[in-house]
């Protein structure tokens, strides 16, 4: 029958459809494992993850809240893979808190430090990112208290164990580094609660100690020297409520002494001269390694230009004395490791001595002398003598250079031409040598005949020996 065949189609159609919606119901609520994407269930505030990878997963925050206003807050990350992770952030809606320190303390625990100064308080996610940009919110509900926090009994509890927190910056501390075995440092601020541990970290590196001394001003904390190499360390106090203070940079570990402390025994040479350089040799035990040496007198303090040489027994010292006062000086010497030792008294530093002037040596006495002084012979000057003159002859209307040949010339020496009733003198002339004159003379107008060259003298007179040439016509040059 036409009307229960589409009755029976219909029905087919809803239980096909009836199927597909519980296939993707079920598909919806089962975990899927592939090589693209990973299924993440919520368990209170530990997110953990699939099997399929090796993604990084937190199963423990400690503390699990912070505070804000401190510029330094400090976490511990306790999970598995936590080595891929490069930078933590807290994040709670448009806020975000990247950490300004993160060390790796093997692969399973993480040490961030992060700056609550102005962070609004709240419930914030922690989200780990990995070297290849991959980001995960590996914990949920991190209290940060203050201003606008979240409310509710775990908030509260968070911050009634918080009220002692302090300010990195009202502390101050001083380490010692004298003890071979232990690095010590007194902490000084305003402490109302007990710290119950404390560690040294660095580059991912924590060292625990021990807190000692407690009291209302401060306390000792003391950790064994034993695998902490000379550098910069903070330090984190752990209170008994899982709250830390972390003080930055605080802690300068120097080398661990010797237990051979430093004796000396003696300068040479054991004096200088001020104004000079004087190198001395020190001698005594167990200098090698020394990290200061001064002279010391009265409220001088003499500091080495240059050491070297420092052995066991013998350190090598070059001061210069320019300035210093004279008089008797004692020498410290300190070690690395803080020890010290002087030798009283023994390097004088003396004045240099004025210099003295000799005597002036006496002039000889003066014996009159009735001999009439004989004059010197005046020195004969040669006369000039005109050998040759060339070009000869020459042409009027042009510029020519007349090379003067013949003994006897001088610098202050001038020459002129004169004939054809007129008298020139050269636009120049050179000296080339005593045998040679160079001159050079405008024949613009000269009319043709016989010239000659005269030599003046610098007295202005004119020199007996003259050279003769003779001017042509212009035209009688073209004719030729």
């Amino acid at each position: 029958m036409p009307g229960c065949r589409r009755f029976g189609d219909r029905r087919l159609i809803l239980i096909i459809l009836l199927i597909l919606v519980l296939a993707l119901a079920v598909a919806s609520t089962a975990p899927t494992h592939s090589f693209f994407s990973r299924t993440t269930t919520v368990s209170r505030n530990v997110i953990s993850f699939g099997t399929w990878g090796p993604v990084p997963s937190v199963c423990k925050v400690c503390p699990c809240f912070g505070v804000s206003g401190i510029c330094a807050w400090a976490v511990f990350l306790y999970g598995n893979n936590l080595c891929k992770v490069s930078s933590i952030k807290l994040v709670k809606g448009s806020t975000t808190v990247v950490a300004k320190k993160l060390w790796h303390i093997g692969d399973g625990v993480l040490y961030c430090v992060f700056n609550l100064r102005s962070v609004p308080g709240g419930s914030y996610d922690i989200v780990a990112k990995t070297a290849s940009g991959q980001e995960t919110v590996v914990y949920r509900g991190f209290q940060v208290i203050g201003c606008g926090g979240g409310g509710g009994a775990d908030l509260a509890a968070a911050a009634q164990a918080t009220t002692v927190a302090e300010d990195p910056l009202k502390f101050k501390l001083a380490v010692r580094n004298d003890d071979p075995a232990y690095l010590v440092a007194n902490v000084q601020g305003p402490l109302r609660s007990r710290f119950v541990s404390a560690s040294l970290v660095a580059n991912g590196t924590r060292f625990d100690g021990s807190v000692e001394v407690v009291t209302g001003s401060g306390c000792r904390v003391k950790f064994a020297r034993e695998g902490i190499a000379p550098g910069v360390y903070d330090l984190l106090l752990n209170r008994g409520d899982e709250s830390s203070l972390l003080l930055e940079n605080s802690i300068t570990a120097a080398p661990a002494p010797t237990g051979r402390p430093i004796s000396l025994s003696g300068v040479s040479p054991n004096t200088g001269t001020e104004g000079l350089e004087v190198e001395f040799l020190v001698t005594g035990e167990n200098l090698e390694g020394c990290g200061r040496v001064a002279l010391v007198g009265g409220t001088t303090i003499l500091e080495p230009k240059r050491t070297a040489g420092a052995q066991q027994n013998g350190l090598s010292c070059v001061f210069d004395l320019t300035g210093a006062p004279a008089g008797v000086y004692d020498l410290v010497v300190r070690g690395a490791d803080g020890s010290q030792a002087t030798l009283a008294g023994c390097f004088t530093v003396v004045q240099q001595p004025a210099l003295v002037s000799p005597p002036p040596t006496p002039a000889p006495p003066v014996v009159p002398d009735d001999t009439p002084a004989v004059q010197p012979s005046p020195v004969p000057v040669p006369e000039p003598v005109i050998v040759s003159v060339t070009p000869d002859p020459c042409y009027s209307g042009t510029l020519v250079q007349f090379a003067v040949d013949g003994k006897g010339f001088r610098q202050d020496m001038k020459v002129k031409l004169a004939g054809g009733g007129r008298l020139m003198w050269p636009v120049g002339c050179r000296f080339a040598s005593e045998a040679r004159l160079e001159c050079l003379f405008d024949l613009a107008g000269a009319l043709p005949g016989a010239y000659q060259l005269v030599i003046v003298e610098p007295d202005g007179c004119d020199n007996p020996f003259v050279g003769a040439i003779e001017v042509i016509q212009a035209e009688a040059r073209r004719a030729d």
